[in-house]
C-alpha cells in the first residue's frame, strides 16, 4: 500500500530530521559534511527550496527550510540524500541516509503585547 502524501503548510518553514541507516554514523569527517553541504546548496535553487538553518552532526542532521507553492521538497531531499554516499573500507558504496524523513511544520503566531 502506498504511503499517504504529506500535507505541508505552504508557504511555511519546516524542520527536517534525517538519521543514519540503523543509527550508523553519517558523517565520518569534515570532508563528508562539506560534501553534504555542497549538495544542499547546489540543489536548493533547482528545487525552489530555501535553507534557513542546518545542523550536521555525526549520526543525524537537522534542516530548517522554507517552502512555497513552487517548491519540490521531496525531490530536493531525494536528490541530496541519494547524492550523498561514502565508500567503505571494502570499497562498497553505501547509502547512509535511509527511510522516510521526519518533517515537522513550524507554526508561529504573532502575539501583540
Amino acid at each position: 500500500m502506498p504511503r499517504t502524501r504529506r500535507l505541508l503548510p505552504v508557504p511555511g518553514a519546516l524542520h527536517i530530521m534525517c538519521r543514519g541507516n540503523n543509527k550508523q554514523i553519517v558523517f565520518r569527517s569534515s570532508e563528508d559534511k562539506l560534501k553534504y553541504y555542497s549538495l544542499l546548496f547546489d540543489l536548493k535553487a533547482e528545487n525552489c527550496v530555501g535553507i534557513l538553518h542546518y545542523c550536521l552532526m555525526d549520526n543525524h542532521l537537522h534542516l530548517i527550510v522554507w517552502v512555497h507553492e513552487g517548491s519540490r521538497l521531496a525531490r530536493f531531499m531525494l536528490q541530496v540524500n541519494l547524492g550523498y554516499f561514502f565508500i567503505s573500507k571494502e570499497n562498497i558504496v553505501m547509502m547512509v541516509i535511509f527511510g522516510r524523513i521526519d518533517i515537522v511544520a513550524i507554526l508561529s503566531k504573532r502575539i501583540r503585547i
